[in-house]
């Protein structure tokens, strides 16, 4: 009786066991098949899969050298990376100003926001000696209003430093005008052109569709001027779909095409009547609906990937914008990280471990 005990006892145990290692085995097997931890990516608004330019095709040809990226997981992920550069925040080295009354003399600095996802991309301030390899010999066009002046004075000093930038200020910085500046050590050439109208812009892409000479790299943005001297959100749209349209030969090219979004207005701050009746945060949105609608944003369908100064600059509040639309320095320093990031996270050749 005793050994009939035992060996009843052995068998439920290898059946029980066997049981165990089977529902294991199906489970391994499921998973794949079970829905992925959703991240919070930029919404598509068309609810298509949002389309990525050419990874060969992002860093100009005539580009040399290569920049030192820490290594991604992989190909896909390095993608999705770029959905995160705009996870940024601003810190004040007078953190008490409020307390003490007043924040005239706060002083910023920023960082990625250093989550798990963030920390496997890798993104890193871009220095001189990086943004020459990837823009090499490359003629780069910022055309628009007074925020792409901004970005384009920021970019600049990467490459010349804060001493020359300086002497580029004097000259520059607040004229309704063009400019055009070399940096002969790396063949580097950067226009700025003053087109603070849609159609200004389409007229540019027009232009180099007919010559067939086209940038390495374009920044373009406008929509104050649209909502000070046009005040018609409709019309904004319609005239981003015709720029959208024209864009064709910039993306045969395979060029890298960025779009600078408006920043957050400070009515309050505006310096004229006609400024604080008409850039109110209710016609900003309706002109954000247009840009949105227009579908010239990647996050839509389109081939614009945007720089959201509306996003960073809301981040860092109304202190920092003195006039109620300009905002300080450093805040269009982060856009231009962020547009290097972009073409170093895609420029897969150019990526060292």
């Amino acid at each position: 009786m005793g050994a009939t005990d035992w060996q009843f006892g052995l068998e439920k145990i290898l059946i029980s066991s066997c049981a165990i290692f089977f529902i294991l085995v199906v489970t391994m097997s499921l998973i794949p098949y079970f829905p992925s931890v959703s991240y919070n990516f930029p919404p598509n608004s068309s609810n298509k899969p949002v389309p990525s330019p050419s990874v060969s095709d992002l860093i100009p040809t005539n580009s040399s050298g290569s920049i030192h990226v820490p290594a991604v997981a992989s190909p896909l992920h390095r993608d999705t990376c770029v959905s995160f550069l705009h996870s940024i925040r601003y810190k004040s080295s007078a953190s008490e100003c409020r307390k003490a009354g007043s924040c005239k003399d706060k002083k910023y600095s920023w960082e990625w926001i250093q989550s798990n996802r963030v920390s496997e991309c890798g993104f890193h301030r871009v220095q001189k000696s990086e943004a020459s390899a990837l823009i090499n010999g490359s003629w780069i066009v910022v055309a628009g209003d007074s925020e792409c002046r901004l970005t384009y004075i920021s970019l600049l000093e990467v490459f010349v430093g804060s001493e020359e930038i300086n002497r580029v200020k004097v000259d520059f910085i607040y004229q309704h005008g063009n400019y055009v500046k070399t940096v002969d050590d790396i063949g580097l050439k950067m226009d700025f052109l003053w087109r603070p109208f849609v159609s200004d812009l389409k007229e540019l892409m027009l232009d180099f569709n007919e010559t067939k000479r086209y940038p390495d790299l374009i920044i373009m943005g406008a929509g104050i001027w649209e909502m000070l001297y046009v005040n018609k959100a409709p019309d904004y749209g319609l005239k981003l779909e015709a720029l959208r349209d024209s864009n064709s030969g910039l993306l045969e090219g395979g060029m890298p095409v960025f779009w600078l979004g408006m920043p957050t207005l400070v009515n309050s701050k505006l310096n004229t009547e006609l400024k604080r009746a008409r850039l109110t945060d209710y016609v900003r949105r309706m002109y954000d609906d247009a840009l949105r609608g227009s579908k010239i944003l990647q996050q839509s369908g389109g081939p614009m990937f945007l720089l959201d100064l509306r996003l960073l600059s809301d981040l860092c509040g109304p202190d920092c914008a003195a006039d109620g639309m300009h905002y300080e320095e450093f805040v269009h320093d982060v856009v231009v990280q962020i547009m290097l990031n972009v073409l170093a996270i895609r420029s897969n050749k150019n990526l060292q471990p």
